[in-house]
Order: C-alpha cells, then structure tokens, then sequence
C-alpha cells in the first residue's frame, strides 16, 4: 500500500529534475522547394521523410530497403502538419510526422530506433593549411565555415555536437600539437567543462602524396592500399571512459570531408544506442533494483529517468524496502540495450566493490 501511495503523489508532483540531453526535432525536417505546386509538395515531402527516417534509426542504409522505398512514396500518410517558410536560402518546406507511425513503420520493416536521449559530443579540431605545415585549432573565429558544416550535418542526424570556445582555458590546456596527436589524456582533462558524453579530436588536411611507410608498416596488408589524393581528410577519433573508435573521411572541401566526419562517427553512436524491436514472443521485462531512494525528490527523479528512456515502454514500481527501490520494466528492445542507456546517466550507478569496481548482480545506486 506504501507504494501504492508514493505512486498517487508521484502523479502530483511536478518536477523539472535533470535528465540527460534530449534532442528535439527528430521528427521534423526542412526542404528547399521552388514553389508551393502540388508536384513540389510531393517531392518534398518524400524527401522530408527520408530525412526523418535517417535521424531517428541512426541508419542511412534503409533508404535502398525496398519496403522503404515504398512508405516513403506513400510518405504523405504519415505526416502530421506543413508549412511554408521563406528564408534567405529560399521557399522552405517544413514538415512534421507522426511520432507513432514513424517507428512502427521502422518497427514493422526492422530497422532500429534511437531514442532523444542521446549523447553529445565535444570535438577538438586542428586543421593545417594547404600546401604549408601550418596547423591552428578550429573555432569560430579561424574557421567558421567548417564549424557550420559539422553543427549542419549533425542536425541532419539528429545528434548534439559542441566545439570548444577556445576561451584563455581551454588555449592554456590544449595545444594544437595535442589534437594534432590525438594526446587523449589532455584533451579528457580539458573536456571535463563541458560535460559531454564523448571527446572527439581530428586533424583535418589536405592529401597530396602518399603518406610514408616504413617496413613494419609495409608489411601490413591495410597499409598497402592507396589512399585517396587530392582531398581533404579528417582523421578523427572519439572516445568514452577509456573506450575509443576511430576512422578516416574525405572530401572535396574542408566542408565536405568534416561534413562525412560527422556522418561516420554518428553511425559508431547509432550502433551503440539504437535500439532494435525483439520480437513479440520474447521477454520484454525486467526489474531493476535502485538504492539511495529516501525521499520524494528521487522517487521522482528516477521515474522521470526511466520513463523518458525510448527502449522503455512502461514503467511499474512494485516493492519498496527502506531506500531500495524495484522497479519493473517493459523493454522495447533488449537488456543490453536499457544497459546501454544507463551508462550515459552519471547519477545511476552499479555498487562497487572494494576494489572499486561496478558490482553486476549488486542494486544500482542513485546519486542526485
């Protein structure tokens, strides 16, 4: 009955309690059109659409899926509202889809969903000029234009980057020699006043020659293949608490090659948080047990946690014991994915051990 109770007042009780960011927008997309005709608006909308579908699977393969290819001409079913905008870059069409028939139409043709809740990304950028060995950071004021590129291609998929301010702190932390070389460490130390989930250095060049090998080198097979020339590179890596991806993208353009950046590590993250449907004969629930619940506030702000999750369906508190919490759980997708989406919540945290180490089979622990 007491947690009967708790639940009615949980109801009454607003609360703005700090979550993780949220990315808006993700069901709305903006088409430069020519006109407002009825043979524009098609287009448009069908374009919009798969703009949409990208941002909120993470994937950009389902465009070529047949089964795709079929709802997107049918794409006017699924849209909720439009209007037209005029802009300096001309007519916009902008238009907004159902939450609800855009992930069962990925649901039904088994493309994953990547909830709002998604982590944001710090980017530490050198860049060294054509045909010079000179190299400067990137920032608004050196390079604004690359910057646009990156912030414009990750709202076109729907993530959340940041570059630094490059302020008197961040130039005495970091040199351009650490991002040239990737130094991790310092750039970590450096990131931790921004609060972002990942870091990301890059160095962005332009290739003209075969960079060298040595023997060793040589003698690895993926070290004989010839690069790309006359393009620019960003050779980037990201990285999470000790854990690191990295890739290599070009272009044409300074623009082009970070605007394919931001494209590649995006698909790293879409991988390691969207969320793909289990199948309706599976077990889709679980209980999570959380400790250090002694008062309203956290009752509310781990409801609100939970509840906002997109690999979460429902939510049921079902036993209370001192300041232990156990929750149900209604999965949209599996476990390793709610695990997934836990990790990127600093508050909610395993047990540990003596060692300090996380405890598995141990409650979580709230820390507000």
């Amino acid at each position: 009955m007491r947690s009967l109770l708790f639940i009615v007042l949980l109801l009454l009780v607003h609360s703005n309690g700090a979550s993780a960011a949220v990315v808006e927008g993700l069901y709305n997309a903006s088409v430069i059109v020519t006109d407002q005709s009825a043979n524009a608006q098609k287009k448009a909308v069908k374009q919009a659409l798969a703009e949409v579908l990208v941002k909120v699977s993470g994937n950009r393969a389902l465009l070529a899926d047949d089964e795709v290819k079929t709802y997107l001409n049918r794409a006017e079913n699924i849209l909720l509202s439009y209007a037209f905008e005029s802009t300096p870059d001309g007519l916009l069409y902008k238009a907004e889809f159902d939450t609800n028939k855009v992930e069962s139409l990925l649901r039904s043709t088994g493309f994953s969903i990547w909830g709002k809740h998604r982590p944001q990304t710090l980017i530490w950028l050198a860049m060294e000029e054509q045909g010079t060995n000179r190299r400067e950071l990137v920032s608004d004021s050196t390079h604004a234009e690359v910057i646009l590129a990156a912030k414009k291609a990750a709202a076109a998929r729907g993530v959340d980057i940041a570059f630094p301010i490059m302020d008197l702190t961040d130039i005495q932390q970091v040199s351009v020699y650490d991002v040239w070389s990737s130094y991790t460490q310092n750039l970590v130390l450096a990131s931790e006043r921004y609060a972002t989930e990942y870091v990301m250095s890059g160095r962005l060049y332009y290739r003209d020659e075969q960079p060298f090998s040595n023997q060793n080198e040589q003698q690895n097979e993926s070290q004989n293949t010839p690069q790309q020339l006359d393009v620019w590179v960003v050779e980037w890596m990201i990285t999470r608490k000790g854990v690191f991806d990295s890739g290599e993208s070009s272009g044409e353009t300074p623009e082009i090659a970070i605007k394919n950046a931001v494209d590649m590590f995006t698909d790293v993250l879409a991988d390691k948080y969207a969320i793909e449907a289990i199948s309706d004969n599976e077990n889709n629930k679980t209980k999570v047990v959380i400790g250090n619940i002694s008062s309203l506030t956290a009752y509310v702000e781990v409801l609100n946690f939970l509840t906002k999750l997109s690999v979460v369906v429902d939510v049921a508190l079902v036993e209370q014991q001192g300041s232990l919490a156990t929750f149900e759980l209604e999965l949209f997708g599996a476990e390793e994915n709610l695990e997934e989406a836990f990790r990127l919540e600093d508050r909610l945290q395993r047990s540990l051990d003596d060692y300090g180490q996380p405890v598995q089979d141990k409650p979580y622990v709230w820390r507000p």
